[in-house]
C-alpha cells in the first residue's frame, strides 16, 4: 500500500475559503485481506453497513441538514421538498450503480452515517462520509471507512482519495499519510 498526501487545496464556500487536505491510498488487492471479503452488507465489529434504501431518507436528511455536519461536509444545502428529493435521490442512485458506492452506516439497525463516493475516475475513487455528530470520536467513521476501502479494493479500484477541511481539527489532522490505513501485510 502506497500513500500519498496532496498539498493544502482552498475551496470557496458559501461564506468563507475553506483548506482542504486529501490523501490518497494505493492498494493492490490482497484476498487474505480482513476488510476484502464482503457482499451486498458489510459487518465490522460494531456496524452494519448496507448500500443505502428509501426507509434511510429521513435519517440521511437529518445527518446531512445538521449545522454541525455541514461545516465539515462538502453537500449542497437543502431548502426544499425538491432539493430534499434530488438529493436523497442522487444518493440512492450511487447505492444503485454498479461502479458507484453509497453506503448507509448502522448501529443496531440506526443510520447513524453515510459513506459514500464522491466521484470515480478509471480505477481511482474518492471517498466521503458524515456521521450524526453524536456519534463523532468513537471510531464509527474509522470503521465504516475502513470496509468500505476494503469493498472499493475488492471491486478493484486501485486507489482511493479522501479529504478533510482544515478547520475540522482532529479529524483533519487524521487525513494524513499513516492514519488511512486499511491493511497491514505482514
Amino acid at each position: 500500500m502506497t500513500e500519498r498526501f496532496d498539498e493544502n487545496t482552498a475551496i470557496k464556500g458559501e461564506t468563507a475559503v475553506r483548506t482542504f487536505r486529501r490523501i490518497t491510498v494505493s492498494f493492490a488487492y490482497d484476498e487474505n485481506c480482513p476488510y476484502g471479503k464482503v457482499e451486498e452488507t458489510m459487518n465490522t465489529a460494531r456496524l452494519m453497513i448496507t448500500p443505502l434504501r428509501q426507509e434511510d431518507r429521513e435519517s440521511l436528511l437529518r445527518i446531512v441538514k445538521d449545522p454541525l455536519v455541514r461545516a465539515f461536509y462538502l453537500a449542497p444545502e437543502v431548502r426544499t421538498q425538491e432539493e430534499e428529493d434530488a438529493l436523497f435521490a442522487r444518493y440512492l442512485r450511487l447505492a444503485q450503480q454498479k461502479n458507484r458506492m453509497a453506503y448507509g452506516v448502522r448501529l443496531k439497525e440506526r443510520l447513524i452515517g453515510v459513506v459514500h463516493d464522491m466521484g470515480v475516475a478509471e480505477s481511482s475513487l474518492e471517498l466521503g462520509w458524515a456521521f450524526m455528530p453524536a456519534m463523532w470520536n468513537q471510531g464509527y467513521a474509522t470503521e465504516a471507512v475502513r470496509a468500505v476501502m476494503g469493498e472499493a479494493f475488492r471491486r478493484g479500484f486501485l486507489e482511493i482519495s479522501a479529504g478533510a477541511f482544515e478547520e475540522n481539527g482532529v479529524h483533519a489532522q487524521r487525513i494524513q499519510p499513516g492514519h488511512l490505513i486499511l491493511h497491514e501485510r505482514n
